[in-house]
């Protein structure tokens, strides 16, 4: 396992805090940002995020017209904002907040930010341990 990769597990392990910009409600008393903590997902979590990511069907690939990566980035954008706001939440019992937390995310990050956390939740959120438990469930089969 390579050094990178070692310390990406141990932030989302320790939690990577993530600042954005405070809801309007919030802001009325005078509270600019708040903070929120990138840990490493559950099972449920990942299984939402799996399917989140599933649902958009966007070849990439290939040469794309200004036109065609807008569009890309139009239904791209919105679905890696609610996979880092599924992450961020965590919970089952609060996923209903993904949407409100996505918007609130697309409004205070950048896209290079947008794009670090969603690396660090898809690269290193734990998708490796689970394709190994399944195959190891595979092979101990009687």
């Amino acid at each position: 396992m390579n050094a990178e990769k070692q310390a990406a597990i141990m932030l989302l392990k320790k939690g990577v805090a993530v600042q954005i910009k405070a809801p309007f409600f919030l802001r009325l008393f005078g509270k600019k940002t708040i903070t929120l903590k990138l840990r490493l997902p559950t099972l449920h979590t990942l299984l939402c995020i799996a399917e989140e990511y599933l649902a958009v069907d966007v070849d990439a690939e290939r040469e794309l017209s200004l036109k065609e990566a807008l569009e890309i980035t139009l239904i791209s954008g919105r679905m890696a904002s609610r996979v880092v706001a599924m992450a961020l939440v965590n919970r089952a019992s609060l996923l209903w907040l993904t949407g409100l937390l996505g918007g609130l995310l697309r409004k205070s990050l950048t896209a290079a930010a947008l794009k670090h956390l969603y690396h660090l939740i898809v690269v290193y959120g734990g998708v490796e341990d689970f394709i190994a438990t399944i195959r190891f469930i595979q092979t101990s089969r009687i």
